[in-house]
């Protein structure tokens, strides 16, 4: 009765916020909104590319438009004083064109003749981000020599008739049909012989296993043959490998984790809905300046930390995982463990990834076309070009911030530094028990200080910002989203806090403490389903309010935020752990979560692929119809698993498979050499060996969805 009284409390303290929003007064009449010039507005792409053979060939090109400031008009005094509010609307002083171009000088003759010439805004000082920079399009140069007059000349024509306002305009980039096709080109040709011989590998690896197999049923597949070379042989057998992808360990401590896939497998969606809304190319402004003041997109915009959620899991997992094996083994980790570790988690994770990074910069950008493809794919194909070696160095989060390849890579980035933050403090806890306490206190107090810091010393909000304008540009020219979003060192606390709670979990255990059978715990486990809604709820008041900067309290609130969310993600995974609601660890222990939350790992690195397929492949922008958007993200969700499943059969369980073959070969043989060398020196033991040496620790190495 009290749970349910607690549940109910918090409900009606949520839906009363959401009153106070929902009922917010709009800051412009529709009538005054509809007087400033229209944010986006096309030509038709089709009509415009593939006219009859006898017409002139036309070009379709992408413009940016920055009105010239005016304070004569009133006008631009209303747009002014409307864009001023950055949180919560557009900057329409920066429009967005598609202009079909056909016959030059005969357009020119009907927009004005000699005259038309003066209808040209030359460029001015400029304040605000108003093109994607970098020169990622190809042509575009030779595009702009061509048709910026002529460009200018339209949309300025327009703009003075309807508005009389004049506008400084840029061509991004230009299509015509014939044209711009992309050349194959060395790097192309590399994938496709990649693809091919792994999928050789495949088949040959199949064949191998089947006339290996004895006697008759599928049994063969889930059994190690005789010999490691054997075992190499069938590395890439697709039914071996379905088997592993499919099978469940009978180990407690993997029986006990198994709720864990679940909870990733959730986490992930969660996280698609967000990077849908991120990537969904509205039709009006209008349309996204009225959704930032609904209750479900304040949830969404401030829930952008559900990420945070994978990194508390991966300090849990990888702290429990370890920290087992150590105590299997009797020994104490050192700097070999660590760099083996680190190697290892390297080779893990890189192959998987360096794929899907090579055809997005090979063939991904032929999979479709339209007036904004190019603006998804042909940017990440030439900054992918440019910029492969930092994502495969796993240091894209702070260097070339502004040239993503892969953007949503950043996380690997991060997931793989605070991996290695992590082995070190769990290596020194280890080795030194007795400072445990401190410090974990240390390093944890720390890692809470640094954001409060970085929101401080650049004066940004309590929350992370992500405002409409941020949004045309993917958040690439966003300081607050470099600053505070993209860095390590701002989910370092999210890390620790999960090695806290592996090592918490551990002394529950041996302590036999049933934290299901607390009532205040049981009571504040099912508040979570709504403290955290209602956190990412309470980010709204920093849209809807101009606070003071630098602010101590929203340092505070920033940094006690990440927290409090890590602290909900804890809690969470331990009461799955013990098990408080039944019905729920039924359904989470249901097998096919297992097999999606193996699979995560694959989803998430293709899942930005079959987004911008689905966003950007449209001649018409959404009006951001709900039916529409989650039939579009439960497509993004089936394919990502789909392309998860072929990566995982293809590259990522052969790895882990050869992986395995290799390092109990280099086991056995550093075995029988240090064996010698103890006859030799009677004994004497090498202190680097530690749980290395272990068979149980060797388990520690295996690939990510095993």
């Amino acid at each position: 009765m009290i749970r349910w009284k607690w549940m109910s409390l918090l409900a009606l303290l949520t839906s009363g916020c959401s009153g106070m929003v929902l009922g917010m007064s709009e800051p412009i009449k529709r009538s005054e909104y509809n007087r400033m010039p229209k944010m986006f507005e096309y030509d038709q792409y089709d009509d415009c590319l593939f006219s009859d053979p006898e017409e002139v060939q036309a070009t379709f090109c992408l413009v940016r438009v920055v009105i010239k400031p005016d304070n004569g008009s009133e006008l631009w005094r209303l747009i002014e004083s409307f864009s001023s509010n950055r949180k919560l609307h557009f900057n329409h002083a920066l429009l967005d064109r598609g202009i079909c171009i056909g016959d030059v000088e005969e357009m020119k003759k009907r927009l004005g003749g000699e005259n038309a010439s003066d209808l040209v805004v030359p460029k001015f000082e400029i304040d605000f981000p108003h093109k994607i920079q970098h020169d990622p399009f190809r042509n575009a140069d030779a595009y702009r020599d061509n048709f910026s007059e002529i460009v200018s000349i339209i949309i300025n024509k327009d703009l003075s008739e309807k508005h009389k306002l004049k506008a400084y305009t840029e061509i991004e980039y230009c299509d015509r049909t014939g044209v711009d096709e992309f050349p194959i080109d060395h790097l192309d040709i590399a994938f496709l012989v990649i693809l091919f011989v792994l999928l050789l590998l495949m088949f040959l690896s199949s064949c191998y296993d089947y006339r290996s197999k004895v006697g008759f049923g599928l049994n063969h597949y889930r059994e190690n043959l005789p010999t490691r070379k054997a075992m190499l042989l069938v590395s890439f057998s697709f039914l071996r490998n379905w088997y592993r992808l499919t099978s469940r360990s009978k180990e407690p401590i993997y029986r006990d984790l198994r709720p864990m896939q679940s909870v990733r497998y959730f986490s992930f969606t969660l996280m698609l809905i967000g990077h849908a809304s991120l990537l969904v190319l509205p039709r009006t402004a209008w349309v996204m300046e009225q959704k930032y003041r609904e209750l479900e997109t304040m949830i969404i915009v401030n829930g952008f930390q559900i990420i945070s959620t994978f990194i508390v899991l991966g300090g849990f997992v990888f702290t429990v995982m370890f920290v087992q094996k150590m105590q299997e083994t009797g020994r104490k980790p050192g700097w070999v463990e660590i760099v083996v570790i680190t190697v290892n988690r390297y080779i893990r994770l890189t192959p998987v990834y360096g794929l899907l990074l090579l055809f997005e910069a090979t063939w991904y950008i032929r999979l479709h076309d339209g007036p904004f493809w190019r603006r998804g794919a042909e940017t990440e194909l030439t900054f992918c070009r440019r910029n492969w070696w930092i994502n495969l160095l796993y240091f894209n989060n702070y260097y070339k911030q502004e040239e993503p390849c892969m953007q949503h890579s950043w996380y690997l980035a991060c997931d793989f530094q605070l991996s290695i933050v992590g082995l070190i403090l769990v290596t020194a806890i280890l080795r030194f028990p007795k400072i445990k306490v401190f410090l974990l206190a240390v390093v944890t107090s720390i890692s809470v200080a640094i954001p409060a810091l970085v929101v401080y010393k650049n004066a940004f909000e309590g929350v992370s910002i992500f405002s409409p304008e941020a949004r045309r540009f993917n958040f690439w020219y966003d300081e607050g989203y470099k600053k505070t979003y993209l860095p390590t060192h701002m989910y370092l606390v999210h890390y620790l806090f999960g090695i806290i709670s592996g090592f918490l979990y551990f002394k529950l255990k041996n302590s036999n403490c049933n934290l299901a059978s607390l009532k205040i715990y049981r009571i504040v486990w099912y508040s979570l389903y709504l403290l955290g809604p209602a956190q990412f709820f309470l980010g709204q008041i920093f849209y809807m309010n101009d606070f003071p900067k630098p602010s101590v309290w929203m340092s505070i609130y920033f940094a006690g935020a990440r927290v409090v969310w890590a602290l909900i993600i804890v809690l969470g995974m331990l009461g799955f752990l013990y098990r408080v609601s039944k019905p729920i660890t039924r359904f989470t222990n249901i097998r096919i979560f297992e097999v999606l939350g193996r699979l995560t790992y694959g989803a998430y690195v293709g899942h930005f692929f079959i987004i911008k397929i689905m966003f950007y492949n449209v001649r018409e922008l959404s009006n951001l119809n709900i039916f529409n958007i989650v039939t579009k993200i439960h497509g993004t969700l089936y394919l990502s698993y789909l392309l998860s499943l072929t990566l995982a059969l293809l590259v990522e369980l052969p790895v882990s498979a050869i992986q395995k073959q290799i390092l109990e070969g280099v086991l056995k043989s550093k075995r029988r050499d240090q064996s010698k060398t103890e006859e030799a020196s009677n004994g004497t033991k090498d202190v680097f060996n530690g749980a290395f040496t272990n068979d149980a620790f060797k388990r520690t190495f295996r690939g990510s969805v095993e």
